[in-house]
């Protein structure tokens, strides 16, 4: 039932499979091979017919449809696939080098035929079995409760006791030792994966004896060594068994669209597919369909997007659909196509003529800076001076960009002009968020733009680049929870819920708490928001929209639900003034949460 074949057979056609598992290898290439794969649970659909005399000679029809996973068809422990794939192929195919479930390909020598690819068991290695040796002086100790009969202890410095074994996967190591009164507080326990340092733990062995001991989550490639290094100093250091557990292959859990926001009329843009896991790692998928929902460009099987000629700035949506464990998932990106007559961005770098400053600013050694390089200056009153001429009446997004550095401010005050009028100050931390465009806000220009830094002694104040970004431009406008133009009532928390938009997102029990988005944009917009997970959430937050003083409506959003993830709450919302949407805290018996708000233009 394993077997591939071409029906009918009366056509006299044939299939050619290499690598495979089959019932009989006779007239297939050699590198075929016979046997059973022994899958664990496999599910046979078998088809019988009725036999009824009140059939009355009727026919039934009978339509198949996809089936979903059913069965367990890993392989199991004495299959005949295990190790017979050969691997030929792997080097000119990626998609080879992981299995069904992800696990690293191939485990052994040779990669296993089919999709799973068994992996390693759990492994403990005492201190009198093969894997272990040690250098200096270690005695056996009569601490209580050792794995499995005894322990060794040694009250030398710098002696050391080392357990060694294979491993070709990601795998939690646990160390067990015994207590004694005078065992070490601080013993260095060093995890290698072969002579590659993988981390350096201090345990102390007064507590947690007699039981496994937790010391981390490591990948391993060859030989996984974990080395004990005895503290001296009048103590003993104690070295009984250390144990692997493989851990599971993370688990997909979403795709995404790789390429640009924005692109040009006239223009041809490849856009890519990521299939991301639980682990927060990515790999490259190929979609089963590539679709747009609207704009008037087209997209091709392999994601090549073609945009039209346009007389103004337009939005598409990209949509990709990929089929993973008989389920198909769907995700969509906003792009926004842009017109060449429309204003354009402008980004003013330090080096550009657009830059100007007073005082001494030196180069900086910030990583991550924007073009050839960053500076800075500690010296109170010193200026720097972003300017660009950009046409009146038009909005833009004011976007900075800084190295950070430990000597950075937290509180710098960032000057908005038009001309010599003082447009807004806004206050940034120069010690997060470097290397990354930071939005300052929206502002409309009627004089040359102007963006000022000024440096304060005793702190180091970063200059890089600025970015002036016209609105009509933007495929999507974001406003984090850290942003300019957020603010809150009540009490707020840095939450744990995984996966936020930026470096975190926050919580409230508090009743009658608000949390509030302001951005001086109009148009028309689909309103979305993103909240991250946690088991408390609830399930009914209200989202109140606002076009400035204006109500447009108040939306729940359940938040036990697709978190870390862009969620819509109104469509084709019409701001004549400004956006204003709060998050209500309603309930103290739920958390609700804030992390960020987007907003895609729509015709």
């Amino acid at each position: 039932y394993w077997d591939v074949a071409v029906l009918p057979e009366t056509l006299g056609e044939s299939l050619d499979p290499r690598y495979c598992l089959l019932t009989d290898t006779t007239g297939f290439h050699p590198t075929n091979t016979p046997g059973n794969p022994q899958f664990v649970d496999p599910y046979f659909n078998i088809i019988t017919t009725a036999d009824e005399p009140t059939e009355g000679g009727n026919s039934i029809d009978l339509n198949y449809r996809p089936l979903s996973k059913i069965g367990d068809y890993h392989i199991g422990a004495s299959s005949a696939a295990a190790e017979a794939g050969g691997g030929v192929f792997i080097p000119d195919y990626v998609q080879l080098t992981r299995d069904i479930d992800r696990d690293i390909r191939p485990f052994g020598d040779d990669p296993d035929i089919g999709a799973d690819e068994r992996t390693e068991d759990e492994l403990i290695i005492d201190n009198n079995d093969p894997g272990a040796s040690s250098e200096g002086t270690w005695l056996e100790s009569g601490g209580a409760d050792p794995w499995p009969t005894d322990s060794v202890y040694s009250r030398t410095a710098d002696d050391t006791f080392t357990f060694e074994g294979t491993r070709l996967s990601a795998n939690a190591v646990f160390i067990w030792y015994t207590g004694w009164p005078s065992r070490s507080s601080a013993v260095q326990v060093e995890i290698f994966d072969g002579l590659d340092p993988l981390g350096t733990l201090t345990v102390n062995q007064r507590q947690n004896v007699s039981q496994w001991y937790y010391l981390g989550t490591y990948t391993f490639t060859g030989t996984a060594r974990v080395v004990i290094t005895a503290t001296g100093n009048d103590t003993s250091t104690n070295a009984d068994a250390v144990r692997f557990v493989p851990v599971p292959a993370p688990e997909q859990c979403g795709i995404r669209i790789v390429g640009p926001s924005s692109v040009q009329e006239e223009s041809s843009t490849d856009y890519d597919l990521e299939a991301v896991y639980t682990d927060g790692t990515t790999d490259a998928v190929e979609a089963d369909v590539w679709s747009l929902a609207d704009g008037g460009a087209s997209i091709n099987s392999t994601g090549l997007l073609t945009t039209p000629p346009l007389d103004q700035h337009a939005n598409t949506t990209i949509i990709a659909e990929y089929a993973y464990g008989g389920i198909a998932r769907y995700t969509s990106k906003s792009v926004r196509m842009i017109d060449l007559d429309s204003p354009m961005e402008v980004i003013v770098d330090n080096l550009d003529a657009g830059a100007s400053s007073t005082g001494t600013w030196l180069v900086s050694g910030g990583a991550h800076h924007y073009g050839a390089d960053s500076v800075y200056n500690k010296t109170t009153g010193d200026e720097f001076d972003f300017a660009a001429d950009l046409p009146s009446g038009t909005q833009y997004a004011v976007y900075m960009w800084w190295t950070t550095w430990p000597s950075r401010r937290t509180n710098l005050p960032v000057g908005i002009y038009s001309g010599n009028t003082l447009l807004n100050t806004v206050t940034v931390n120069q010690k997060i968020n470097g290397g990354q465009w930071n939005l300052l806000g929206f502002y409309s220009f009627n004089d040359r733009a102007k963006v000022k830094i000024t440096a304060l002694s005793g702190f180091s104040t970063n200059a890089d680049a600025v970015r002036f970004t016209p609105v009509s431009m933007l495929a999507e406008i974001i406003i984090d929870n850290s942003d300019p133009g957020t603010s809150s009532t009540g009490i707020w928390s840095v939450s744990g819920g995984a996966n936020p938009v930026g470096s975190n997102s926050l919580w409230s029990k508090t009743v009658g708490a608000t949390y509030n988005y302001h951005i001086d944009v109009t148009g028309t917009f689909d309103v979305y928001a993103s909240w991250t997970s946690w088991p408390s959430r609830f399930d009914a937050v209200p989202y109140e929209i606002n076009d400035g003083a204006s109500p447009e409506g108040t939306f729940p959003m359940n938040q036990q639900l697709d978190g870390g993830s862009w969620n819509l709450v109104a469509t084709g919302v019409i701001f004549s003034n400004s956006v204003d949407v709060t998050i209500h805290s309603t309930t103290a018996d739920f958390s609700t949460n804030a992390d960020a708000i987007k907003l895609v233009p729509t015709p």
